[in-house]
């Protein structure tokens, strides 16, 4: 028998096996969560089994098998003991038809739960070359492949548990993405990913959402040689608003240089243009419009403008930029700012208390404004244009040419 304990094998095999370890057990929540199937099934029925046929028995076999997991507490990687009767109830369909896989899987399961691993291995194989449908045959064997060091095997399991099941790919993911939080996972993660498994998209679903990707994401695209553009487009921008939402800048910002999607509009931007965060750069404007004002993007000739009723105020757009030294900032107008308007634009600090680091204020008239900030304390900062209108019947019309924050 091969030694697979934890120090015979390579930290990348032996952290993905232990994920995929992890996977056993959603896979097992999977198939009691759809069970209808009463704890005290077997009891029930033990009067009728001589009057069942073969199918009829597997089929017993299998709901009792789903209701006894539905009521397990098991922990870990570990499945529950299963009771006598259903046992007892799965060696006698065994007898009668030993190509079953719910047969095959229950009396594995009650093995494992025995301890006797090398006889339910043998079972959960037989199990597999039977049928590749079964959850948790195919997601136990992926973690007895990675556990031996067979990582081309694990991969195959680990495949066919996820193609062949839907749920299991929404639910399986999250103990994957979770896994990402161990640095020694992100290697082979990536490597599973470049073999582009029909699971992949589940997995970027769930990684656009999860904690524990938004703190590892850097350093998994680093360390993996995974490239940011693999995320599906309108999933990357979901990462990049929750990442914004977060005000996780610095990630933010350290994706967005490795994404080769933005490098054009980082250019445009870095001279001065507007681009929005809609279409793809994380760190492009986001204009915002409330009922007294509405900020737009005009074409011709280029220009963001602001269109306030009198006596408002707010927040006009905003975008995120690399600090951690000084910064040069510069505004022109494309009309000069109206007289019964202010404009000003902020850089600031982010955190539990943000403090603006510089600032550039425009009155009645002004056509341009430039300022030295130093953020040199201040890895990644919010560049905001914000506004004000006096008091009555007249709007203001605000039109914005260019904003530019370059190195001082």
């Amino acid at each position: 028998m091969t030694d697979k304990s934890p120090a015979t094998l390579g930290a990348p095999v032996r952290t993905v096996a232990l994920v995929v370890g992890g996977l056993m057990v959603a896979g097992a929540a999977l198939i009691h969560a759809s069970s209808e199937a009463a704890p005290g099934l077997v009891e029930s029925t033990w009067p009728l089994r001589s009057s069942l046929n073969a199918n009829e028995l597997t089929e017993l076999v299998d709901n009792q098998f789903r209701a006894e997991m539905s009521q397990a507490t098991g922990e870990g990687e570990q499945f529950p003991p299963l009771s006598a009767a259903l046992v007892q109830l799965a060696r006698e369909a065994y007898a009668i038809d030993p190509l079953q896989v719910s047969t095959l899987r229950t009396i594995a399961v009650n093995e494992l739960a025995q301890g006797r691993e090398e006889q339910a291995r043998r079972l959960m194989r037989l199990a597999e070359r039977v049928s590749k449908r079964d959850e948790i045959v195919n997601l136990w064997l992926a973690r007895d492949y990675g556990m031996s060091g067979d990582a081309d095997a694990m991969t195959a399991s680990f495949d066919h548990a996820l193609r062949t099941s839907a749920r299991a790919r929404e639910v399986a993911m999250r103990p994957v993405v979770n896994a990402l939080a161990t640095e020694d996972s992100h290697v082979p993660l990536g490597e599973l990913l470049s073999k582009r498994p029909e699971w992949e998209g589940a997995f970027w679903r769930e990684f656009v959402q999860n904690p524990v990707a938004f703190a590892n994401a850097e350093a998994f695209f680093s360390r993996s040689g995974i490239s940011v553009d693999r995320i599906p487009l309108g999933d990357r921008r979901t990462l990049y608003a929750n990442l914004k939402a977060q005000r996780r800048f610095d990630t933010l910002s350290r994706l967005a240089a490795l994404d080769p999607d933005t490098r054009e509009s980082a250019a445009a931007l870095a001279a001065g243009g507007f681009v929005t965060a809609d279409e793809g750069n994380p760190l492009a404007w986001t204009l915002h419009s409330r009922g007294t004002y509405g900020t737009t993007l005009r074409d011709e000739p280029a220009a963001l403008e602001i269109d306030a009723r009198g006596g408002s105020f707010g927040l006009a757009a905003e975008r995120i930029v690399e600090g951690g030294r000084p910064i040069r900032l510069t505004i022109a107008m494309a009309e000069p700012v109206p007289a019964n308007a202010t404009l000003r634009l902020s850089l600031i600090c982010p955190g539990d208390s943000p403090s603006t680091l510089g600032e550039i204020s425009l009155g009645a008239g002004e056509r341009a404004g430039e300022a030295l900030v130093d953020a040199r304390a201040c890895p990644d900062a919010a560049l905001t244009l914000s506004f004000s209108v006096a008091e009555g019947r007249r709007d203001a019309l605000m039109r914005v040419a260019k904003i530019a924050a370059l190195p001082g």
